[in-house]
């Protein structure tokens, strides 16, 4: 037989030797699937990005339509409201998103308010006139229960998300720090600038000088 012919009747190789090609393949690949997923899991997780601090036109339309300064605070402290329970609502979603750019138009409405009470009832010397105060320390009592909710928000916020939610909080606890020096900067009696010093000494009166005797005869 010759060599050509022996090709011809080579015999082809058994099963077990085709399942053993198989199933080295299949292990190779498995193990690159495995390893590209480990790969992927030790990759940290990137921070949201911030929110955009913005005023929308309707909640614009609404305080520009307030009549007076104490209806302006009442309408925003309104909307303060609205924005954050909404962002609490959200955040109880597991809608991360949503509830960062919430707090992102919190933020903007809070800022508005101060900036708009800014030159109210203002004498020349820039001292706030008892309504005035009366509507920072309104302003104040709010903040001080939106900043205890929002860290209550924050603490269940995953991690990405919490650095904007962080944010928000100390956005509203140094306005509220903010609305509480407005209201104790005129109610504070301020020392006068001598204050500190010493009265002065009384002056001590001249020494009595025994009187003269009259010459003897």
């Amino acid at each position: 037989m010759s060599m050509s012919e022996r090709r011809l009747f080579r015999r082809p190789p058994s099963r077990p030797a085709k399942f053993l090609i198989v199933a080295a393949i299949s292990f190779g690949a498995s193990s690159l699937a495995r390893t590209a997923r480990a790969q992927e899991l030790v990759l940290p997780a990137q921070p949201a990005p911030p929110p955009m601090k913005y005023v929308p036109d309707d909640a614009r339309a609404q305080l520009a339509a307030a009549p007076s300064p104490k209806e302006r605070v009442v309408a925003t402290l309104a909307l303060l409201e609205q924005f954050l329970a909404r962002a609490e609502q959200s955040t109880t979603s597991q809608r991360y998103d949503p509830a960062a750019a919430d707090l992102g138009v919190y933020q903007a409405l809070l800022d508005d308010l101060l900036a708009y009470l800014k030159p109210v009832g203002r004498s020349p010397q820039g001292k706030a006139d008892g309504k005035t105060r009366d509507l920072y320390k309104r302003i104040e009592l709010t903040l001080n229960k939106h900043t205890a909710r929002i860290e209550s928000v924050r603490r269940v916020t995953p991690a990405p998300y919490a650095g904007n939610v962080r944010a928000a909080f100390i956005h509203a606890r140094d306005r509220r720090t903010e609305a509480l020096e407005a209201f104790f900067v005129e109610t504070v009696v301020k020392p006068s600038k001598d204050a500190g010093s010493e009265p002065p000494a009384p002056e001590t009166p001249p020494a009595k000088q025994p009187a003269e005797k009259p010459p003897t005869p």
